[in-house]
């Protein structure tokens, strides 16, 4: 989100870094409410959680004010710290016990994967959408797609994600 605030004016590096660690922040929120919300089935949360990385990912580069700009990281900031337990717990509980372990390691490393390529992807967005702001307006239209997709393949998933599953 530098470079967004960058492209706004905003040119400090206090108040860059500061913007930056905000959206980690409101991940870290989403994640401690989850354990609030896990008595709901994944789907409602799923695709709730798309729709609001899909709102975030919008505000960001239509925004025109750096207040407004850092808001939209925060609603974008709070999806993937509920989307991240809300996948591990949904799939983890899918596999047998002695599993679980492997299970939750793999998804670990592949967000760890997609941590990393991120900054080369948006690169890549960015120069083939015509600009950061393009791109980002394209992952919140797939956010919303991904959203609207959840909502059909888990129309009749209605156990709640607390369920223990044996």
């Amino acid at each position: 989100m530098p470079f967004v605030l960058n492209d706004l004016g905003v040119e400090n590096p206090a108040t860059l870094g500061a913007v930056a660690a905000v959206p980690a922040l409101a991940s870290a929120i989403g994640a401690i409410g989850f354990g609030r919300l896990a008595h709901l089935s994944v789907r409602v949360l799923v695709p709730a959680e798309f729709a609001t990385a899909a709102v975030g990912l919008l505000i960001v580069p239509m925004a025109h004010d750096p207040v407004v700009t850092t808001a939209g990281t925060i609603v974008h900031g709070f999806a993937p710290g509920m989307v991240l337990p809300t996948m591990l717990t949904w799939s983890v509980s899918r596999l047998s016990f002695d599993q679980r372990g492997r299970g939750a390691g793999l998804g670990n490393g592949v967000i760890n994967i997609g941590g990393f390529a991120t900054p080369f992807v948006m690169s890549a967005l960015g120069t083939g959408a015509g600009g950061l702001q393009h791109a980002l307006m394209l992952l919140a239209a797939v956010s919303g797609v991904i959203s609207i997709a959840w909502a059909v393949v888990l129309r009749r998933e209605i156990r709640p994600l607390n369920h223990s599953g044996e």
